[in-house]
């Protein structure tokens, strides 16, 4: 898991670049006007991890879209919030479904993940993309420390 979360935060730090080359690469290809297999496959991966483990899910669908999705990283962030909810619900109907469950604490856990995932990206929006890239990064970093301890 450490390695997971350090792994991301290297990916949104290096996102400005990787996005760069992959936008020079995409031009010298067929315009479509979507996004191409590369970026649902990441997307796909990325959720599928998210939704077993959720460890780490923001910053990695940050990291993907980054790199695939031509856009500010405000938006990103917003799409990322919104992939989340998608993802966290579908995750939480199969387990609901199908796996022992602990009520009471989805009766605390959930609102508070609504409510601070509502609040993050109203906050996410007001920081410029750089400095929030770089609190994503060390925030990213941190937490790796810590579960490596």
């Amino acid at each position: 898991m450490p390695f997971l979360v350090a792994l991301s935060a290297a990916l949104v730090a290096c996102q400005p670049k990787a996005a760069d080359l992959v936008r020079r690469r995409a031009r010298s290809a067929p315009a479509s006007g979507q996004l191409g297999w590369w970026t649902h496959l990441s997307v796909l991966l990325a959720a599928s991890y998210g939704a077993y483990f959720g460890g780490d899910l923001g910053v990695i669908l940050l990291a993907v879209l980054g790199i695939f999705v031509h856009d500010s990283l405000h938006r990103l962030n917003a799409l990322k919030s919104l992939l989340s909810l998608v993802i966290n619900s579908f995750a939480l109907a199969v387990f609901a479904l199908f796996g022992p469950v602990d009520w009471r604490s989805v009766a605390v856990i959930a609102p508070a993940s609504l409510l601070g995932g509502y609040v993050g990206a109203r906050l996410a929006r007001r920081v410029p993309a750089n400095l929030l890239r770089g609190l994503i990064v060390v925030l990213g970093l941190v937490v790796a420390v810590w579960l490596w301890i």
